[in-house]
């Protein structure tokens, strides 16, 4: 019985065997499907450290992709910004501290942070820029500073009766829109800048009662919007510039209290605007052009010189009988006009010549 269960168990052993040889074989042929790996969880405590899940992986692509650039916008070229020129705050600076601003007789909110049309003397436009500079009799002293040129805008600049001294600035020259300058009653010295004939605009130029010397520029000549031209009390020598006759809207000419010399020059005939002309106390020569004898305010008087036709035309003595009727015309006028009650009777009794 026993030899008998040994030999049944053997028959089944060999069996199980056949059957797994079998088995392996079709596993061969079967695809095969890995399992996913499950989430690990974390150990309980005291059970050690729990093993991370496996990071999946990301499939590699099988090509290299072509990179596509973005195109980068063209830049928008910047213009390069225009140096800022001096404003006039900084130029009205620059005049107060070199013409004596601490001690002007009234200096207003000068270098204060107020607008500039609150600063005494001062008018600006709808900008802000100056464009008129009045500090008559204001006790400034010292130069004209330079940087007065940098007012672009100024049609203005009136400094009369100060104590400034020193030469005319050459840069005034850049006040192109300037229609006024004063600066009549100072100690200013040096020759007249013959830059000044460029202020095309000008209409009033006072240079008078200064210490210039030297010859009027002719250039003033080109200033033919000039209505009044003073450059009398100085120290100016020379002749009058011929080119002075072009100032066709002039009416009022002073050269008088100088060391003028030389003739009149007949080219002052064609100031037909002239009212005013003086002329006295200088060392003129010649005759006065007859065109001009029609300018109603003149000193033609005091300069001892006769108007040029009497010279041209010799004078006749006056026979008898012409002074005879002169007398007897002069009477006439006499009897009829209450001669007796004159002021001045000494014409109408003068006795004829013998």
């Amino acid at each position: 019985m026993r030899t008998e269960a040994i030999a049944l168990l053997s028959l089944v052993a060999i069996a199980a065997i056949a059957l797994a040889a079998v088995a392996c074989t079709n596993d061969r042929t079967a695809t095969f499907t890995p399992a996913p790996l499950p989430t690990a969880t974390p150990a309980p405590s005291g059970r050690g450290t729990a093993i991370p899940p496996e990071p999946t992986e990301t499939p590699k692509p099988t090509a290299t992709p072509t990179l596509t650039r973005t195109p980068r916008p063209t830049p928008t070229p910047t213009a390069i910004p225009t140096p800022k020129p001096t404003s006039d705050r900084a130029v009205l600076t620059a005049l107060y501290n070199a013409a004596g601003g601490a001690n002007w007789t009234n200096s207003d909110n000068w270098l204060s942070d107020k607008p500039l049309a609150e600063w005494h003397g001062v008018t600006t436009d709808w900008n802000s820029r100056v464009t008129w500079l009045d500090l008559s009799e204001n006790g400034l002293s010292g130069e004209i500073p330079p940087e007065l040129g940098k007012l672009r805008n100024l049609e203005g600049l009136v400094l009369n009766g100060n104590l400034l001294r020193g030469e005319i600035p050459a840069e005034l020259v850049r006040l192109t829109d300037l229609e006024s300058l004063g600066l009549n009653k100072n100690l200013l010295s040096g020759e007249i800048p013959s830059e000044l004939g460029s202020l095309t605009e000008l209409e009033s130029l006072g240079l008078n009662k200064n210490l210039l010397s030297g010859e009027i520029p002719p250039e003033l000549g080109k200033l033919t919007k000039l209505e009044w031209l003073y450059l009398h009390e100085n120290r100016l020598s020379g002749e009058i510039p011929t080119e002075l006759g072009k100032l066709t809207k002039l009416i009022g000419l002073y050269l008088h209290g100088n060391q003028l010399s030389g003739e009149i020059p007949t080219e002052l005939s064609n100031l037909t605007k002239l009212e005013w002309l003086i002329l006295r106390e200088n060392r003129r020569t010649g005759c006065i052009p007859d065109a001009l004898r029609y300018v109603p305010e003149n000193d033609f008087a005091q300069s001892r010189l006769r108007f040029c036709s009497t010279l041209t035309r010799p004078l006749k003595p006056a026979s008898t009988e012409e002074v005879a009727t002169a007398r007897a015309a002069l009477t006439a006028l006499y009897n009829a006009a209450d001669g007796p009650n004159w002021t001045n009777r000494q014409l109408a009794e003068r006795q004829a010549p013998g």
